[in-house]
């Protein structure tokens, strides 16, 4: 008969009985919390093999998250589509890949560090291969208001892209919501403005980044009208569509102004920028 040693058996037995303890305390809970993740995306280049992501529960719920990887089409207004095969020109990362731990069990406020490692192929083709770190809460699925995706991405051999921006204009629509800054009194309805624009893509990478919106006048200094973070063009796709919230509080003349889009990537570098004149001299 195989002897185990005690403190082996009293520790693997330790721990299941935490776990159960934990979910037990999940599964009574009403909602599940809101997850943040430093960096919002991981890109193994060159030589790194192992990135480290804090993930924080931003939420007021104890929950428990189940990783996994999840491999998606993206659309061009920017929505995840789960798919099994890898559509024309896309290479799934998820082969090349492992993570630590399973799962993760996170206090409103507490944040954790989970470990993505990349393991090389020996036959990889020149490409961008990416998949998706997936934290799903327990007894949710993959589309659960509660899941998280962080895009993994790994880039195998000399890889660039070029972006650009078209059909930048200015929209205005009736919202219940005034923009950040106002004050509207209760039953009022503000019109809330956006800029709405087109990223482009072409090469053999995607392209990630912030967009940012300032609007200028001769003479002035340009002020921040809005920020659209975390804005990623995926390779296949040509193209992403991007609509960023405007904060125009406080502006009561728009002669002479324009508002100017810049599509900045992860070191600040200029990618694409465009404009619209919004008043007239």
């Amino acid at each position: 008969m195989t002897r185990y040693p005690l403190r082996s058996v009293y520790g693997t037995l330790m721990a299941v009985v935490l776990i159960f303890l934990f979910v037990g305390q999940a599964l009574r809970l009403p909602a599940q919390g809101l997850l943040q993740a430093d960096p919002p995306w991981v890109v193994f280049d060159g030589d790194l093999l192992r990135k480290d992501i804090t993930v924080t529960n931003t939420g007021q719920d104890t929950a428990i998250y189940l990783l996994s990887f999840v491999n998606y089409r993206v659309t061009p207004e920017g929505a995840f589509e789960e798919v099994d095969e890898p559509g024309a020109g896309q290479h799934f990362a998820e082969p090349y890949l492992r993570f630590f731990p399973r799962y993760v069990g996170l206090a409103p406020g507490e944040a954790k560090v989970v470990y993505v490692q990349f393991r090389r192929g020996d036959a990889m083709a020149d490409a961008e291969y990416r998949s998706h770190l997936l934290l799903g809460p327990l007894g949710g699925g993959t589309d659960s208001p509660a899941a998280m995706n962080i895009p993994v991405m790994i880039r195998q051999g000399e890889l660039s892209a070029q972006g650009g921006m078209e059909q930048v204009a200015l929209l205005v629509e009736d919202t219940a919501q005034p923009a950040l800054g106002q004050v509207t009194p209760a039953g009022d309805v503000s019109p809330q403005p956006h800029l709405q624009l087109i990223l482009t893509r072409s090469g053999n990478r995607s392209l990630l980044g912030d967009v940012t919106v300032h609007l200028e006048r001769p003479g002035e200094e340009p002020m921040l009208a809005g920020t659209a973070r975390g804005i990623a063009v995926f390779a296949p796709n040509r193209e992403r569509k991007v609509t960023v919230p405007l904060v125009l509080t406080g502006v009561d003349d728009l002669n002479g102004a324009k508002l100017v889009a810049r599509y900045a990537g992860e070191e600040g570098t200029l990618i694409a920028e465009g404009e619209v004149w919004v008043g007239s001299d």
